[in-house]
C-alpha cells in the first residue's frame, strides 16, 4: 500500500515549558484522567435552515435540541442557530436545497466551520445527532474506567475489518498489562483538581474496542464526525479506520488500514496513559465528538450510568421570536485536521520533558519535520 506523504509543521511547546517552569515539576496526572476531569468538550454548531415558517413539529424538534444543552442528565456539547433563508443575509455556504434542514459543523474557530453532516429536520435526525448506540457505549465505558475506547469504523470488507479488529484487540490486551497509570501525587490531586477520591471512576489503564458499520443508519452522523475529523480520510474509504477516544469524547487521530499496527497502537496508548505533558487542551492533538453525557456528575460521584435520552414529546412551545430570522453569524473556517494532529506520543512527551531545549529551538525559529495524520497508513513505521 502506498505510504502517505510527509508534511512539515511548526511545533511550538512554549506553553508546556512555561507550565513546568512555573511548577518546578512534571504533572503526574495521566492524560486520560486530566482530559476527563478538566477538558470541557467544545460545542458543535447546529444550524437549522427554514424558509418563511416552521411547523409545530419542527419547532418542537428544535426545542428538544436546545433543551439538551442545559439538561441535567443529558447535557450535549452543541449550540443551535436558526436561520430563515427568506429573511437572513446570505451564508458563507449555501443552505441545503430541501428545507427545513439541519447542518452540523465542527467546533472550530474562524470564519467557516467544516460541515460534518447535513440532512432533514425531524425527530429521528435530532436523536442520532445528539446520541447513538455506539457513542452511548463509548461514554459508558469511559465512565466505567476505560482510559480510552477505540472505535473501529469498518470498511465493509469483512476480511480486512476482522483482521484489523483482531490485531487491535490483541495489542490493546497486551498494553493493558504492560502500561501502568502514573501514581498521582497528593500535591497534584490538589493542584489540578483531580477528584479521584470522590469519583466512582477508577484510575486505571484499560482499553476497549467498539466496531461501527458505515452502513448503520443509527450511526450515520457519528461515522461522519469520525471520517471528516481529518481532511483526507475520504481517500481511504476502502480501509478500516481506528479512532482512539478518551477524556470527554475526544478523538486523538485515525489509524488507517495497515497503520493499525503494533508500533502505532503502542505509541497512541502510551501517550494516553502517560503523565499529561501539556495541560492546555488547545495545545494537544485531537477534536471533540458531539456527545450527551453528564461528565461533571460522574466525576463528582453523582452518576454511574448513561441513560437513554428523553422522548421528543412534552417540550415547551417554540418562542415566537425564535421563529423569526436570527442574524446569520458567519460559520467558521475549515481547518486541515492534520495540522491539529501531532505525530505521536513520543513527540508530545519529548516536547514537554525537554522544555528548555524546545524554547531555545522555538526562539531560533526551528521547525520540526514530523509526519502528520497521514503517516498512520505506513505499515513500516516503528521499524526504521
Amino acid at each position: 500500500m502506498e505510504k502517505r506523504s510527509y508534511k512539515a509543521i511548526a511545533v511550538t511547546a512554549a506553553c508546556c515549558a512555561a507550565l513546568f517552569a512555573n511548577s518546578g515539576r512534571a504533572c503526574t496526572v495521566p492524560v486520560f484522567r486530566y482530559a476527563l476531569e478538566q477538558w470541557a468538550p467544545d460545542c458543535y454548531q447546529i444550524v437549522v435552515y427554514y424558509d418563511g415558517a416552521l411547523s409545530e413539529d419542527d419547532r418542537a424538534t428544535i426545542d428538544w435540541l436546545k433543551a439538551r444543552i442545559s439538561d441535567d442528565k443529558f447535557p450535549a456539547n452543541l449550540k443551535v442557530r436558526i436561520v430563515d433563508v427568506s429573511a437572513a443575509p446570505a451564508e458563507a455556504a449555501p443552505p441545503p436545497a430541501k428545507l427545513p434542514a439541519i447542518v452540523v459543523c465542527y467546533p472550530m474557530k474562524g470564519k467557516n466551520a467544516p460541515v460534518v453532516w447535513s440532512g432533514p429536520l425531524n425527530d429521528n435526525t435530532a436523536r442520532i445527532l445528539v446520541a447513538s448506540p455506539a457513542r452511548r457505549k463509548v461514554a459508558e465505558r469511559i465512565l466505567g474506567g476505560d482510559s480510552a475506547v477505540w472505535v473501529l469504523v469498518e470498511s465493509g470488507d469483512r476480511e480486512k475489518d476482522d483482521a484489523a479488529a483482531a490485531a487491535l484487540q490483541t495489542q490493546l490486551e497486551k498494553l493493558e498489562k504492560s502500561l501502568q497509570a502514573p501514581q498521582v501525587s497528593d500535591d497534584d490531586m490538589i493542584a489540578y483538581g483531580i477528584a479521584q477520591t470522590q469519583s466512582n471512576i477508577p484510575m486505571k489503564v484499560s482499553f476497549s474496542l467498539v466496531r461501527v458499520s458505515r452502513a448503520d443508519p443509527d450511526e450515520e452522523i457519528f461515522v461522519q464526525m469520525l471520517l471528516r475529523s481529518e481532511s483526507d480520510l475520504h481517500e481511504y474509504a476502502d480501509q478500516p479506520m481506528a479512532f482512539p477516544i478518551f477524556g470527554r469524547g475526544r478523538i486523538l487521530y485515525a489509524l488507517v488500514g495497515r497503520g493499525i499496527n503494533k508500533a502505532n497502537v503502542e505509541d497512541t496508548c502510551g501517550f494516553i496513559a502517560n503523565p499529561c505533558s501539556c495541560l492546555v487542551k488547545a495545545q494537544n492533538p485531537g477534536i471533540d465528538l458531539l456527545m450527551a453525557a453528564d461528565w461533571d456528575g460522574a466525576i463528582k460521584g453523582e452518576l454511574t450510568v448513561v441513560e437513554a435520552l428523553p422522548p421528543l414529546t412534552g417540550v415547551m412551545p417554540f418562542p415566537a421570536e425564535q421563529a423569526s430570522a436570527e442574524p446569520a453569524a458567519p460559520l467558521e473556517p475549515p481547518i486541515d485536521a492534520a495540522e491539529r494532529t501531532l505525530e505521536s506520543s513520543t513527540l508530545l512527551r519529548t516536547a514537554a520533558i525537554g522544555g528548555a531545549a524546545i524554547i531555545a529551538l522555538v526562539a531560533a525559529g526551528s521547525v520540526f519535520i514530523v509526519r502528520s495524520g497521514k503517516k498512520r497508513m505506513d505499515p513500516d513505521r516503528g521499524n526504521r
